[in-house]
């Protein structure tokens, strides 16, 4: 546990309530969670919302180290969250413009 919270850079609020957290802080802990979890598929959307450029760092950093071996799927409009994705869909493609 503590490992993840000094990966997320949360120790000097390590003896906070959540609730007692900045936005950012509380982004951090969200992605702590998805990044840190035994899981096949990371699910994000706009996962640096709230942050400031050594969050987004941080989210860059984190995404790239972490999900090598994981699908990761971001949902997002910012190029900054998805400028190292390899393949992308955009949704925009797929719409129906059709009137009902």
């Amino acid at each position: 546990m503590q490992q993840v919270i000094s990966r997320v850079e949360l120790d000097d609020a390590k003896h906070k309530q959540i609730r007692h957290f900045s936005s950012g802080m509380k982004q951090r802990a969200k992605l702590g969670q998805a990044f840190f979890s035994n899981v096949p598929v990371v699910l994000l959307d706009e996962p640096t919302a709230n942050f400031d450029t050594k969050g987004i760092d941080l989210y860059l950093k984190l995404a790239k180290t972490l999900c090598n071996d994981r699908l990761l799927i971001i949902c997002s409009n910012d190029e900054n969250e998805i400028s190292f994705c390899d393949n992308r869909i955009d949704i925009t493609q797929y719409k129906n413009y059709q009137s009902v």
